[in-house]
């Protein structure tokens, strides 16, 4: 069974605390007790607890479930490229700064396992790719806004990053072009 550290399920959690009056319908009994109890961060969360939590922010969000794991993939690289991950983060080191960044998949999620390729170094762009990576929701959106926060952070402009494989399509991986200036 797939689980999820709780330092990427926590930013979830917050906005359901934080907005309960507004998302609270979209709950289950189950996924209200969840994110009434503490979220500890180096703790492992069971994918199946945690998805009908995502789902109600999605909900809350607004737009495709897509969306919002992308909003919240985002919001952690934002608190976490700037906290306790900023090492991996260089001034105009975006290729190198992605490639490190690949590595916090793990830390985030016990499935899948995420890699940087760059076919050409003079070209700014390149492609992540999560192979193996059992999920239920696209929690794999959520490295499009990690992406764009890293190239940001690196000093990089107008980050772009477009998936175009899926494997809640049936794709054998998740695969995403990103690019920037």
């Amino acid at each position: 069974m797939p689980s999820v550290k709780g330092t990427a399920v926590l930013p979830a959690v917050k906005m359901v605390r934080k907005n309960h009056d507004k998302i609270d319908r979209f709950l289950d009994d189950a996924a209200r007790k969840f994110c009434d109890q503490r979220i500890m961060i180096g703790s492992w969360y069971p994918m199946e607890q945690v998805d009908p939590v995502m789902l109600a922010v999605t909900k809350f969000i607004g737009g495709t479930t897509g969306h919002a794991m992308e909003v919240i993939g985002t919001f952690l690289a934002m608190n976490d490229l700037g906290g306790v991950y900023q090492h991996l983060v260089r001034q105009g080191e975006t290729a190198k700064t992605l490639r490190r960044g690949a590595t916090l998949w793990r830390n985030y999620f016990d499935t899948g396992s995420l890699v940087f390729e760059q076919a050409d170094p003079w070209k700014l762009e390149g492609l992540y790719r999560l192979s193996d990576c059992q999920q239920n929701i696209p929690y794999c959106n959520g490295i499009m806004g990690m992406a764009k926060v890293s190239i940001e952070k690196t000093g990089g402009k107008n980050g772009e990053a477009v998936e175009f494989h899926c494997n809640l399509r049936g794709d054998p991986y998740c695969e995403f072009l990103l690019r920037w200036s």
